[in-house]
């Protein structure tokens, strides 16, 4: 029984533990409709910018969707960079 009592203190203790020491980020108050999500701050909290589908996608077409969902193809300048699921891609500049 003593056994089983300090499992359950253990465990209640390090779930407090992890909670106590989550981020807390302070609401986000943004009007941007960004496709991809907004881009984190060094604590993981997002601020009122647009991420791109990568970090890697230089100089990304606005407005297009290269995915399979309302699909553009991309002009022969850039390249299409899909998303895990190819619903949703843009197009980065294909850099030689």
């Amino acid at each position: 029984m003593a056994m089983y009592s300090v499992g359950i203190l253990c465990i209640v203790l390090l779930t407090l533990a992890a909670i106590t020491n989550a981020v807390r980020c302070p609401p986000l108050m943004c009007a941007l409709n960004c496709d991809y999500g907004f881009q984190l701050d060094s604590r993981g909290c997002p601020m009122c910018r647009c991420s791109t589908l990568s970090q890697d996608c230089v100089e990304p077409i606005s407005g297009y969707n290269c995915g399979s969902i309302d699909h553009r193809d991309c002009p022969g300048t850039h390249y299409c960079q899909l998303d895990s699921t190819g619903l949703r891609g843009q197009c980065c500049l294909a850099i030689a």
